[in-house]
């Protein structure tokens, strides 16, 4: 297997392991954050091969109580991509979406 290497960026005045109180540390993926994966390529270290992921931390998405919340969210950040679908492609993803 080919080893995996992360870069991984955090957000402003955050750490990885942040204390809630002085007997409890957690880390940001159990505060309800996510890892988005922004790019992945080959590097050779020292003539090793590893696969680096650069990635970001990322409050996590939860439209579960909201959904006209995550309807606007969809239509806001893949507007571009669904204007680009064909009639029979749109109807696939919109007949998903209902659960069909």
């Amino acid at each position: 297997p080919t080893p995996l290497l992360i870069h991984l960026k955090l957000p402003k005045n955050t750490g990885m392991l942040p204390y809630i109180n002085s007997n409890d540390v957690k880390t940001l993926i159990e505060q309800d954050y996510s890892i988005k994966i922004d790019k992945i390529v080959r590097i050779v270290i020292e003539g090793k091969q590893y696969i680096k992921a650069e990635a970001s931390i990322v409050n996590s998405l939860d439209f579960k109580d909201d959904v006209s919340k995550g309807d606007l969210w969809g239509k806001e950040n893949y507007s571009d991509w669904s204007n680009k679908l064909t009639p029979n492609e749109l109807a696939d993803v919109n007949d998903y979406m209902r659960g069909g």
